[in-house]
């Protein structure tokens, strides 16, 4: 994976700072049990997001950097999408990308 580029004025740890802010929050919404009511959406819908782009960043040659490409692979990705198997991602993805 690339090295994420820091801007010129940037603090040095402020890039740390929002990774780990970042990893919090998404390690807290994706250990959220489907039975509470308040997060039971979102949480599904991260957990699909992630099954698909797991999928995608895997059985591919797409580097999980190209946020644009893997915003594409998950765009259509719901709450209530199925993500069982293979084969429903493969459709939820469209076609494998080339090295797939």
């Amino acid at each position: 994976m690339r090295q994420a580029h820091i801007r010129p004025g940037v603090q040095p740890g402020l890039h740390t700072r929002v990774t780990a802010c970042c990893g919090a929050v998404f390690g807290n919404l994706a250990n959220k049990p489907l039975t509470d009511t308040t997060w039971v959406n979102m949480s599904k819908l991260f957990q699909n997001q992630l099954t698909v782009a797991r999928y995608f960043t895997e059985a591919t040659s797409v580097a999980t950097d190209y946020l644009a490409t893997l915003r594409g692979a998950i765009v259509t990705v719901t709450p209530d999408t199925d993500v069982s198997t293979v084969d429903k991602i493969v459709q939820i993805i469209g076609t494998v990308p080339p090295g797939g």
